[in-house]
């Protein structure tokens, strides 16, 4: 399992005349990415979308889910050789995630599926930047 953390932003305010850095408090992600190559791509966009905390695994623990507790999980479907499989996994040790698959063929009805078993937004390769961030996070600008 290859897991990074990067770590919170922070915010300066002024108390009683006293400046204070505090940590912003901004969701966590879990990219769930087989491919090395991709991961920091996948990060990266992460990051401008506002994630604060982005832990990637290579393959599915269901401990490390649990144990994570991340706002949003995306899961890069095309090297995984049985993706619903690991979206139902997901679904179940982490229930009050945001799912969002990225699937390299995206095909209406694989998407139907996927939504049927717990996906909140299915993506594919034609899917630009806004695309993505409307998918980890509707309405929020990033």
């Amino acid at each position: 399992m290859r897991a990074r953390t990067v770590q919170a932003r922070t915010s300066s305010r002024t108390v009683w005349g006293m400046s204070v850095t505090t940590k912003a408090s901004a969701p966590h992600a879990l990219l769930v990415e087989p491919q090395a190559l991709f991961a920091p791509y996948f990060v990266a966009t992460l990051e401008r979308a506002g994630f604060a905390r982005v832990d990637t695994l290579d393959r599915i623990d269901r401990a490390t889910l649990r144990g994570s507790a991340p706002d949003v999980v995306v899961i890069d479907a095309g090297p995984l050789s049985q993706p619903l499989r690991v979206l139902r996994v997901v679904r179940a040790e982490v229930p009050r995630a945001r799912i969002v698959i990225f699937a390299h063929r995206l095909d209406a009805m694989w998407a139907t599926l996927a939504r049927s078993l717990g996906a909140d937004a299915v993506i594919g390769p034609t899917s630009d930047e806004a695309e993505f961030f409307d998918a980890v996070a509707p309405g929020a600008a990033a």
